[in-house]
């Protein structure tokens, strides 16, 4: 109980530094995004009115705390290029985000989960040899080369799959391959080192001499308490997911945050920079939350360290 409560208080900092760090990155970085609104050419009498409608001509640390004072009233601002509430864009594309999150973490764990149990069962085998050098094709492979490769040999060569867009199911399988491939890998890694040792344990020979069938014992015993590990890296990977998501969504032309990230780095729109880069951050956090509350109630060794401390 107390170390829960430790992290939420320690959540609260965390997340104001998050927000100090991005808010001073957007702001220092060179570029007038009055100038990319209005033209290179424009009356300097007009670029000072907009700036000074955008209150871009205040001293930075009015600024701060000027939008401090929004995200209290969880406004994140108003859009430059898109003349609307960032809020409302990020409910927007937050959809499409999420369904490529889950869709690659099931296609990581559909992957991981045979791969590093087949790695574990037979170790230092050919077997062994081939999972791991599997895995570690993905680990090796960016999104950014098996986002383009894909699309050359199910879109364009197959001629199968959608190059682009969000337009059904089928539109999701490219750049959910992306993303859970390289998941996967590090999936099926933590998998079968962790199998390993639990594989290893007096109890699991003890159920092997008891006759319990072999596959009972993998599944219902050893894999149930190899779990911890792996839950902690698929929380930290699925947090990663988010970032990584950016890449694949805007070679994929996806229409979520990721995507609305570098369409807001490349208008010098502030304010939706800011959102997008705190969503990911607010996400981030959150994942790490949930994964300690998941690592509680499967271990609940857990709670009683809290106790103790």
């Amino acid at each position: 109980m107390k170390k829960g409560i430790r992290r939420l208080a320690l959540f609260i900092p965390t997340l104001w530094g998050a927000v100090t760090i991005v808010f001073l990155l957007i702001h220092l970085t060179p570029g007038d995004p009055v100038e990319l609104m209005l033209g290179e050419y424009a009356l300097s009498t007009d670029k000072a009115m907009l700036r000074s409608e955008l209150g871009l001509d205040q001293p930075i640390l009015a600024q701060y705390f000027r939008f401090l004072q929004g995200l209290a009233h969880a406004d994140l601002g108003h859009s430059f290029a898109y003349q609307t509430s960032v809020f409302s864009i990020l409910i927007e594309r937050f959809p499409a985000t999420l369904e490529l999150a889950f869709a690659s973490l099931l296609i990581a764990i559909l992957i991981a989960l045979p791969l590093g149990i087949a790695a574990a069962l037979r170790p230092n085998s050919m077997q062994d040899h081939l999972c791991r050098g599997f895995s570690l094709l993905g680990v090796s492979m960016p999104n950014f080369w098996l986002g383009p490769l894909l699309i050359l040999i199910f879109s364009i060569g197959l001629n199968g799959l959608p190059v682009s867009g969000r337009e059904g199911f089928t539109s999701l399988i490219l750049p959910a391959l992306t993303l859970g491939t390289s998941l996967s890998g590090i999936l099926s890694r933590m998998v079968r080192a962790s199998l390993l040792d639990t594989l290893g344990e007096e109890y699991i020979r003890a159920a092997h001499a008891r006759g319990i069938p072999f596959q009972r014992v993998i599944l219902k015993h050893a894999l149930k308490n190899s779990l911890l590990p792996v839950v902690t890296i698929l929380g930290l990977q699925a947090g990663a997911l988010l970032s990584g998501a950016v890449i694949t969504e805007t070679i994929f032309s996806w229409p979520g945050v990721g995507r609305l990230l570098i369409q807001g780095i490349q208008m010098r729109d502030y304010p939706l920079v800011q959102g997008t880069v705190l969503f990911f951050s607010l996400s981030y956090l959150l994942v790490h939350l949930l994964v300690d509350a998941t690592i509680a109630i499967i271990d609940p060794r857990t709670k009683e360290s809290g106790k103790e401390s």
